[in-house]
C-alpha cells in the first residue's frame, strides 16, 4: 500500500475528508509508518465501539474525533505540533537559510573538531518492487518530502526542502526486512552517509537495516538468553 493509498483510505474511514485533516494524517502517517496507523485505527473502532470516548456534551465522539485524540495520546509533543502545523516548533533563534548553509560550513570549517564517529538514521516507507538489486547489495530510494520534522528547541529552523537518499543494504539484511517492508512496515536504517551536493542526494551505506517487528524479535531474542 503505498503513502497517498494509505493515507486516503484512512481519512475517508473516519469521515475526516477535509483538506487541511488529509495533511494532519499524511504527516502523522509519515512520521509512524503505516503499521502504528493500522493498530491506531484498529483501536479508533473498538473505543467507538465500546462508547468509551464521549464529546463535551456527553455523546460518543465520531470517529474521526476519537483518531485524533488517541493520536495525540501516542506521539510526543512536538511530533503533535508537526502534525498540526506541519513544521517543527519554533524558537527565538534565527532561522537557517538554505542559502546560507555553505557560509555557515566554511565558518564551522575555520575551527574544526575531529570526528571519531559518523552514523545517520534514515527511516520511510519503501516500495520493494522499485529497489536497484545488485550481486551483494541492494540499493533503495527514499525521499525525505518537504516537511523537516521535529527538531530540538533552539536549533535553527531549515527551509523545507526534498531530499533523496539513496540506501545500500548488503543482502544479508535486505532479506531480513523484504517481507515486513511488503506488508507495509517502515524501513530502520541507521549507516554512514556520503552526500553528493550537485546531485541533491546523500548516499547512505547501510551498517544495520531492521523494521519494528524485527526490532521486537531481537530484543525478544536477547530477553530470553539471559
Amino acid at each position: 500500500m503505498s503513502n497517498s493509498n494509505g493515507v486516503m483510505d484512512i481519512a475517508q474511514s473516519l469521515g475526516e475528508i477535509g483538506e487541511k485533516q488529509v495533511k494532519q494524517i499524511e504527516r502523522a502517517y509519515t512520521l509512524r509508518g503505516e503499521a502504528f496507523m493500522q493498530t491506531l485505527m484498529k483501536d479508533v473502532s473498538k473505543t467507538q465501539a465500546d462508547g468509551e470516548m464521549l464529546s463535551a456534551d456527553g455523546k460518543p465522539r465520531a470517529p474521526g474525533g476519537v483518531f485524533f485524540a488517541l493520536l495525540r495520546q501516542r506521539v510526543s509533543g512536538d511530533e503533535w505540533f508537526f502534525i498540526n502545523h506541519g513544521r517543527a516548533r519554533s524558537s527565538p533563534s534565527v532561522a537557517l537559510e538554505w542559502s546560507e548553509r555553505f557560509e555557515a560550513v566554511r565558518e564551522a570549517r575555520a575551527h574544526p573538531g575531529a570526528a571519531s564517529f559518523v552514523r545517520v538514521s534514515v527511516v520511510g516507507q519503501v516500495d520493494v518492487n522499485a529497489i536497484e538489486a545488485f550481486d551483494s547489495y541492494v540499493l533503495v530510494t527514499l525521499y525525505g518530502g518537504e516537511h523537516i520534522p521535529p527538531l530540538p528547541k533552539g536549533l535553527p529552523e531549515p527551509a523545507s526542502m526534498v531530499s533523496t537518499f539513496r540506501v545500500g543494504i548488503p543482502l544479508s539484511q535486505w532479506r531480513e526486512v523484504e517481507r515486513d517492508l511488503r506488508t507495509g512496515e517502515p524501513l530502520i536504517v541507521s549507516g554512514y552517509p556520503m552526500a553528493n551536493e550537485k546531485k541533491g542526494t546523500v548516499t547512505v551505506y547501510a551498517i544495520k537495516a531492521e523494521t519494528p517487528s524485527l526490532k521486537q524479535k531481537k530484543s525478544k531474542w536477547k530477553g530470553s538468553a539471559r
